[in-house]
């Protein structure tokens, strides 16, 4: 019995040295089998570039990371390599429709977009898709792995999946399969924590839970954690494309910037949520995201993914849930004034009460009757700017009621299909349907505006009433006017009618540096203001100093610039103009026609030419104010296509001036004029063409309403206003070159040159000239993504060489 107890005893210790050996020495092997050290590129600094320094994280693609080899790829699994392919970085930068890949290998593009792509995390994978699941998010369950000595991501497919149009179709279709919006809010607040900027709502993933509820999926982690500084910070602010991106900090600077790609989409589901409802779900983040889940996350991290860049990355993280009580109070300010509620695809009994200072909106399937309502909601007009309600497909039934002093104003949308309205108190209700199907049994003040076009009434998951800025200074230099440098400050509002926007302003101010003279002008347009026709209206003030020239009447006028210098030809003539008008743009023409008022006086001036008195006789009231009024407008074809390729627009101007003083001096002006435009060899070069004839049908014609060639007018390669008649004819040729070069490490420069060739000439009565006056020269542009614009040229005429540079730069 002794030696059967010693027996069991040695068996036992033999047992236990045979397990700690293999634990020791055979599980290593196998550990080394099983896992590898391994990064997204290899250190090669000739075809990649390659810093320790800076804010991005270029070098965390350079760190061997341990991760787990996977070789056998399941049905439900997929691998998805962490360095992306140009393919990849062209479409994630926009740049996919204009260069092809082969275009990109091996030159700067190449290498810049190796760059944009080390301004993110490499590894956001493993941080992101933990935070979800702490959440309760779904995610598509990311690990690193190695598969053929290349880091990947397994992920775990899906097929249940819905795109964003799949979803809302569910949605509106079907009124017991909802939303979850406040799932929806909570993975939205992740994206602000985890700077997740530059994902467009028809890239979201979506699925059906079990309980009915349509949620947002996790599956992408492209471009967070960005970091960035130097000259990318300075194009993320200049760019508008980019103005969207920020570098990863502790407190994001501008929401509404970087909200531009899904703000339209939040407000369309998020502004019907309460305030309260933001409040719980900052507390249930923070709750579910505090120090402890965190340390959790770094803990699971691969080995080797730890660095300096990292841990600042986390203590960026942990201070952005601290304040997202603040995140999330700016986010709902600015999408909750702009109220939008979507019916279903049903009939549809929609009930809108108004009392004191709250509106009450309930939706009811009609087959249901007044029982249950589907959807429900209480707005104030305290924080409630406006409410659109959409009926869409189905035949509804609109019904407002009741009194308040504050009531919010309403548009209600028909949608499709057959709609009635019944509207007490419609005082700031406006009814927007189809105006063949639209039934009012009672509108009491409202306003009915009925279309039947498409757009109007059609549902958009992005539109939203928002307005845009931006600054665009331009200068430029030419022979005339010196150096100029100047603004246009552009102002858009887009409320319902977007096409292209509500309401356009633009105040514009130029400087010429050559003769101290100055433009100021302001451009205000109504979109859709009557029957699809916009209302617009226009100042303008030009200084005394703004150089206008005139060499007299006819077509071979002498030019004494070389010996009397350009001031000679200059003339001294302050203007003022106000402008009223209509104009409707098509798909296939343009019409406008405005009424004006212009006010003109020229300045006498001694050593010019106009008060010379040997080569010109102004009459005894020319440089007294001259007011003038009359009507313009004019009428264009958008395209005619006879061959193909071939682009054909034509043109017609006609303008009607009356002398207030003397009705007798009326002339009018018309222009009929011919764009042509053929592409060849692929696009890569244009022929194109301008015809243009102007005749003054009048007398006593002043110069700055007769026909004027030159400059900027037909003839390149001459003096603005070089040639003056009650006539002109000419014909501009151009053949471009359009080029491709990537030259620039930051921005893809497209660029390109062209040869023309200019013949006009003017006609004026009792002159016998049979001269065709000529030029030719060549040009240069470039186009820096959406920042710069510039066009440089040299033409030469029978009076010397004429050089014009101009360049524009949007913000």
């Amino acid at each position: 019995m002794l030696l059967d107890d010693e027996m069991k005893l040695k068996y036992k210790f033999f047992t236990f040295s045979m397990l700690l050996f293999c634990s020791v020495f055979g599980f290593s092997q196998s550990k080394s089998k099983d896992s590898v050290w391994v990064s997204v590129y290899k250190k090669d600094t000739n075809n990649v570039s390659y810093s320790l320094a800076g804010a991005n994280y270029s070098e965390l693609f350079y760190r061997n990371i341990q991760v787990p080899v996977y070789d056998s790829i399941k049905e439900n699994e997929e691998l998805r390599p962490i360095a992306q392919s140009i393919e990849s970085l062209l479409k994630q930068t926009q740049l996919d429709k204009s260069y092809a890949v082969s275009e990109v290998k091996g030159t700067e593009l190449e290498r810049s977009l190796k760059e944009v792509e080390q301004l993110s995390f490499p590894f956001s994978s493993c941080i992101t898709s933990k935070l979800a699941e702490k959440l309760s998010l779904q995610t598509n369950n990311p690990v690193l792995v190695s598969n053929n000595e290349q880091l990947h991501q397994l992920i775990t497919l899906d097929n249940e999946l819905l795109s964003t149009q799949k979803m809302l179709s569910i949605s509106h279709k079907n009124a017991d399969i909802k939303i979850d919006k406040n799932a929806y809010l909570r993975y939205r607040l992740l994206g602000f924590i985890t700077g997740s900027f530059n994902t467009k709502p028809n890239e979201y993933v979506w699925k059906v839970t079990a309980e009915q509820k349509i949620v947002p999926y996790t599956n992408s982690y492209k471009n967070q954690y960005m970091n960035f500084d130097g000259t990318y910070k300075v194009l993320s602010k200049l760019v508008k494309s980019y103005k969207h991106l920020e570098s990863y900090s502790i407190r994001i600077r501008n929401i509404k910037n970087v909200s531009q790609k899904f703000i339209g989409f939040d407000v369309n589901i998020l502004s019907v949520l309460p305030y309260s409802e933001w409040g719980k779900e900052v507390e249930v983040i923070q709750e579910l995201l505090d120090d402890t889940a965190i340390k959790e996350i770094i803990n699971s991290l691969p080995k080797g993914i730890l660095s300096s860049k990292t841990e600042e990355l986390f203590s960026i993280l942990k201070a952005r849930i601290l304040n997202l009580d603040g995140i999330a109070t700016e986010y709902y300010n600015l999408i909750s004034p702009n109220k939008i509620i979507v019916a279903t695809n049903e009939n549809n009994l929609i009930d809108i009460t108004r009392k004191g200072e709250v509106t009450s909106i309930k939706i009811y399937n009609e087959k249901d009757g007044k029982n249950t309502p589907v959807q429900s909601y209480s707005f104030s007009y305290v924080d409630t700017d406006e409410i659109w309600v959409y009926g869409l497909k189905g035949s509804d039934y609109f019904e407002v009621s009741g009194t308040s002093e504050k009531s919010i104003p309403l548009k209600l949308i028909g949608g499709s299909n057959s709609d009635k309205y019944e509207i007490q108190n419609g005082e700031k209700i406006i009814i927007i349907d189809n105006k063949y199907q639209t039934f009012v049994v009672e509108k009491d003040k409202s306003k009915l505006h009925l279309s039947d076009e498409k757009y109007i009434t059609a549902y958009q998951e992005e539109k939203y009433k928002h307005h845009v800025n931006s600054i665009k200074p331009k200068f430029g230099a030419n022979p005339d006017d010196g150096l100029f440098i100047g603004v246009l400050d552009e102002y858009k509002v887009l409320s319902f009618d977007q096409t292209p926007f509500t309401t356009l302003h633009q105040v514009s101010a130029n400087l010429y540096l050559g003769t101290l003279g100055f433009k100021l002008g302001y451009y205000g347009e109504r979109a859709n203001v009557y029957k699809g026709f916009n209302a617009f209206g226009a100042l303008g003030y030009q200084s005394s100093n703004y150089s206008t020239n005139f060499f007299g009447f006819g077509n071979e006028t002498p030019n004494f610039d070389d010996n009397l210098k350009l001031d000679y030809n200059r003339i001294r003539m302050s203007t003022f103009d106000v402008k009223l008008g209509i104009l409707k743009r098509e798909k296939s023409f343009d019409v406008s026609a405005n009424l004006f008022f212009e006010s003109v006086k020229i300045d006498e001036t001694a050593d010019r030419f106009v008060t010379s008195e040997t080569l010109f006789f102004p009459s005894a009231d020319f440089f007294d104010r001259k007011n003038y009024v009359g009507l313009s407008g004019y009428y264009q074809y958008k395209k005619i296509s006879l061959l193909e390729d071939l682009i054909i627009l034509p043109k017609v101007d006609l303008k009607v001036s009356a002398d207030i003083n003397e009705f007798s001096k009326t002339n009018v002006a018309l222009q009929p004029s011919l764009y042509l435009s053929h592409p060849m060899y692929g696009d890569k070069i244009t022929l194109d063409a301008t015809i243009s004839y102007k005749y003054i049908l009048g007398s006593d014609t002043p110069f700055f309403q007769a026909a004027n060639l030159g400059g900027s007018t037909g003839l390149r390669g001459y003096r603005n206003q070089r040639f003056t008649g009650q006539s002109l004819f000419y014909t501009s040729t151009n053949l471009k070159w359009h080029i491709k070069e990537l030259k620039s490490e930051v921005l893809p420069l497209q660029f390109g040159i062209l040869g023309g060739f200019d013949v006009g000439r003017v006609w004026q009565e009792n002159e016998t000239s049979s001269q065709l006056h000529t030029d030719f020269g060549a040009g240069f542009w470039l186009q820096t993504a959406d920042l710069i614009k510039a066009e440089l040229q040299a033409f030469k005429g029978d009076e010397g060489l004429r050089f014009s540079i101009n360049i524009a730069i949007g913000f």
